[in-house]
């Protein structure tokens, strides 16, 4: 499964007060300056994608893959 196919399912899923930042590893192009401090440090797969849910100002572990971005929006809804 691509990014877009887990994008897909994002927009699909209600997650009121959410930012969603992604970054496009196959680009050459550095972070932006707005999402440098989002995305600094966080590395991400470039067979899969790679998805961290922030809160509070902490992250989580990260979570790998479609089914597994699918699971945790689905955590983040319920609350």
């Amino acid at each position: 499964p691509s990014v877009a196919d887990t994008l897909r399912d994002l927009n699909r899923s209600f997650l009121p007060r959410s930012v969603i930042a992604i970054h496009d590893t196959t680009r050459r192009e550095p972070h932006s300056s707005i999402l440098h401090p989002l995305l600094a440090g966080k590395p991400s797969s470039p067979e899969s994608p790679t998805v961290y849910a922030c809160q509070h100002g902490s992250c989580q572990r990260p979570v790998t893959g479609r089914d597994a971005a699918r699971r945790l929006w689905q955590k983040l809804q319920r609350g």
